[in-house]
């Protein structure tokens, strides 16, 4: 599969119109509740919303890491806050980098939070022994989806062959040429069984990063959320590449979900309204999203 044709291109590109993945207004913190704190304080977050609004959006990021021996960028998608103060629910969706490197210990933690279906992230075109897994439990589905394609010969040269595959630059466009890729893996998500589902690449920043973007779009998490849960994947490298760009993490995801219609786009792609549907049933964004806590 290459890059869209002509006609195509024509047809596509209503669903990028501009600023439609946004929120109409930014989340008050005034509806946040008091916290007691059993230390002799009593503190009001409503009296304080602004700092502790801050610092439990920081504390919440970091409690959806998860610790699974042999991997080292693992988290839950739960609790990101969606654009209406809501959140998709904790142990539906994980992301992480490859399996193949847990140990037994990893494995029995990964099996005891839920997960039942692992989605393996490929490129079409390029072996990756390290995506190969095996898991130890009988009931645990794999399912592999290639979301990019090395014999498309403008994508090769123009990111494959480059620096710039390891950022998010190139985001953008490969959501403009590879939709049906893409949706495959979100069909793969509201195909599941029940349980948790994993989805990876090696490292788990790059390929899924943009599924994660997707799917979190979907919930209608917040640009922001999305960014920010993008930057627990840390990566020196990435960032003195994009800062050589002029560049940064937050431009291109920003760069990458301006104008983007995320259920039009995966509709084009091949996702089917009843997948839209178990999609979102899935990530169950009717919980509210936690209040903010200060930790001991």
């Amino acid at each position: 599969m290459g890059v869209l044709d002509a006609g195509d291109s024509a047809a596509f590109s209503s669903i990028f119109l501009a600023s439609s993945f946004s929120c109409s207004q930014a989340l008050s913190t005034s509806t946040l509740t008091p916290v007691t704190q059993t230390v002799g304080l009593q503190l009001d977050l409503n009296r304080h919303k602004d700092k502790y609004a801050l610092y439990g959006r920081r504390w919440s990021m970091i409690e959806r890491v998860l610790v699974w021996d042999g991997c080292t960028n693992v988290r839950d998608l739960g609790g990101l806050r969606t654009c209406d103060g809501r959140a998709p629910r904790w142990g539906a969706v994980v992301r992480s980098d490859t399996p193949a490197r847990l140990t037994e210990a990893g494995w029995s933690a990964l099996y005891a939070y839920g997960i039942r279906t692992i989605i393996t992230l490929r490129t079409h075109g390029k072996t990756e022994d390290e995506l190969n897994i095996t898991p130890p439990h009988s009931d645990i589905v794999t399912v592999q989806v290639a979301i990019e394609d090395l014999t498309d010969m403008e994508f090769l040269q123009k990111w494959a062959a480059s620096d710039l595959w390891c950022t998010p630059l190139y985001y953008a466009d490969v959501l403009r040429r590879w939709p049906e890729r893409h949706a495959a893996a979100i069909s793969a998500v509201a195909q599941a069984r029940p349980g948790g589902v994993l989805f990876h690449c090696v490292r788990g920043n790059d390929r899924t990063g943009i599924i994660a973007l997707l799917l979190l779009a979907l919930a209608g998490v917040t640009p922001d959320e999305i960014i920010a849960d993008y930057e627990l994947s840390p990566d020196p490298d990435r960032d003195e590449l994009l800062a050589r760009e002029h560049s940064s993490v937050r431009d291109a995801l920003l760069s990458a979900l301006e104008g983007l219609n995320i259920e039009r786009y995966l509709s084009m792609g091949g996702v089917s309204q009843d997948e839209l549907a178990a999609v979102r049933k899935r990530l169950a964004c009717g919980v509210e999203s936690p209040t903010p806590r200060v930790p001991d």
